[in-house]
């Protein structure tokens, strides 16, 4: 249910993903409706999005890279005998799923942590996801989506259902040239997520520097891939 103003106290907000083919909408007065009462209580309904099975690139799985869809590098995160480093890192990533008018989008993102430590959700991603505040406030961020080792990846789209989410965030800080947006959940981070850790070292000019992602490519579940940094390449 949302009450009042929304869940961003505007009035205005795109609400979580229902499955299925149908949608029921139901607006409830509490205590007394009177006809001031009954005539100040509405809601307008502008627009509907919708996600088909196709979403994607849709192609049956073959288990051998993860995802079809994905890269030969990438692999089911719960494959990989990383460090633990890794496998705190992950309870951090969420999937993304957003709205840019007249499209619905996905991308990869995660939850950062500040210098005092108190469980602030701020949420990093790239400029090229999320870049204003307008596309902000449709942000529905899935947590802890991933699948079995060995067990085929599921046809695009899946809908992650049953893990962690949360509903819209407003934009912090963004950079086109450096490709980064940090955003601030609307909601508490989930049970159970953790923080990714920073440095401010520079590490792009550290050549041989180990890279390792977890990320959500092409709305696939979990995934990971392994880098280096080579600094003799060009620059994009």
């Amino acid at each position: 249910p949302y009450t009042g103003w929304g869940p961003l106290g505007s009035g205005e907000f795109w609400s979580h993903m229902i499955t299925g083919d149908t949608v029921y909408l139901q607006l409830r007065q509490y205590g007394p409706a009177g006809p001031e009462k009954l005539g100040a209580a509405w809601f307008d309904l502008t627009d509907v999005g919708h996600v088909a099975q196709g979403f994607g690139r849709a192609q049956s799985a073959l288990s051998k890279i993860f995802c079809d869809y994905n890269a030969d590098c990438v692999q089911n995160v719960d494959c990989v005998n990383a460090s633990s480093a890794v496998d705190v890192a992950r309870d951090a990533v969420a999937h993304m799923q957003f709205v840019k008018k007249p499209y619905l989008y996905i991308c990869s993102g995660g939850l950062i942590n500040n210098t005092a430590n108190d469980r602030t959700p701020y949420f990093l991603t790239a400029n090229h996801c999320i870049s204003s505040d307008r596309v902000a406030t449709t942000l529905e961020a899935y947590f802890l989506w991933s699948y079995p080792c060995n067990q085929d990846c599921p046809t695009q789209w899946n809908d992650p259902v049953g893990v962690p989410r949360t509903l819209g965030s407003s934009v912090v800080a963004t950079n086109r040239t450096g490709d980064f947006t940090l955003l601030l959940l609307g909601q508490p981070a989930p049970a159970g997520t953790q923080l990714l850790g920073w440095s401010s070292e520079p590490v792009a000019f550290t050549n041989g520097a180990g890279l390792y992602r977890i990320s959500h490519p092409s709305g696939a579940p979990q995934a990971y891939s392994e880098h280096e940094v080579d600094t003799s390449a060009g620059t994009c």
